[in-house]
This record gives structure tokens, C-alpha cells and sequence, in this order.
């Protein structure tokens, strides 16, 4: 079964929804979640225009963070956004492990957690925490959750512009 997420970091882009619509055809994913698609739900539905039905958002008032779940015969997909602002990211954590606490049977949880297992996952200017990455691991830990194969770019972006 093939899973689909990905940050899109603005949906409303021409050339982005182009990019969607090879992916869909191409890979035929069962389930797909976007996240910072920075669109109305109304635009949102030109996902169901090329197949895909149950299209729904939901984000955090401040847009720092959401989730959406999708329970399926034989388990169960949250699709996460972690909270992007590092200070904060704790409470991303918790959400994480007030779903866990209500979930039966199998589950996955896919998206973007703008968080890392390990420091050689990063490539940038900033410095990342040990102590935050600790937390996340914990976290995944807490909840029962591995980490699994993906395909894919390893990085991609830098200096907020997409790698080549």
C-alpha cells in the first residue's frame, strides 16, 4: 500500500497541483495527506478532481500544528503536522500522545513533524537541540511508533529553496 504525504508548502501553485497530479497518477497512493497546502477548502477540491474523495482540512487556530485521521478496516492513519516553532513543539508531542491513549489495533502516523530522530537527518545553518530531538524520540517511544522506509528526497529544501 502506498501512503502519500507531503508539505507542500502552498497548493495554490500552477506548477505544485502539476506536480500533485503526476504523483497521484504515478504512485496510485490509498491514502494522501498535505500539509501547509495554504488553501480555502473550496480550493482544496481539485484533489477530488483527479480521483480522490473524503478531502478534508484541519489545521490549529494559530496554524501552528493539526492532525488529521482517517480509520480504515484494518487500521488506523493519523496524517500530523508538528508545530513548526521549535519552543512550542513540546505541545505537538502531547497531542501525539492523547491520540495514542485512544487508538486500537494497527497504526500509522505520516506527515511532517518539523522534528528529527537524529542530527545527520539535518543539513543546515541552524542549530537543532539534542535535547529536542530527544523529546521527539521519546515521544515515539511513548506512543509505540518506528520509523519506516520511504522514497524519496532525503533533504528537500535549502536556503527555502527546493533541491534539485
Amino acid at each position: 500500500m502506498t501512503i502519500l504525504c507531503w508539505n507542500v508548502r502552498g497548493l495554490g501553485n500552477p506548477r505544485t497541483f502539476r506536480a500533485l497530479r503526476f504523483l497521484l497518477r504515478d504512485k496510485k497512493p490509498r491514502i494522501i495527506f498535505l500539509s501547509e497546502t495554504k488553501t480555502t477548502v473550496r480550493q482544496m477540491k481539485c484533489v477530488t478532481a483527479v480521483g480522490y474523495d473524503g478531502v478534508f482540512q484541519c489545521w490549529e487556530r494559530r496554524q501552528g500544528g493539526g492532525f488529521n485521521g482517517v480509520d480504515m478496516e484494518t487500521f488506523r492513519f493519523t496524517g500530523f503536522y508538528g508545530n513548526p516553532e521549535m519552543r512550542l513543539r513540546r505541545h505537538s508531542w502531547d497531542l501525539l500522545r492523547r491520540i495514542a491513549g485512544s487508538v486500537q489495533g494497527p497504526w500509522i502516523v505520516g506527515g511532517d513533524f518539523n522534528e528529527i530522530l537524529e542530527a545527520h537527518e539535518y543539513f543546515g545553518r541552524r542549530f537543532r537541540p539534542m535535547s529536542q530531538m530527544r523529546a521527539f524520540r521519546e515521544a515515539l517511544d511513548e506512543c509505540g511508533l518506528t520509523t519506516i522506509r520511504f522514497q524519496g528526497y532525503k533533504f528537500t529544501w535549502e536556503c527555502q529553496a527546493p533541491a534539485r
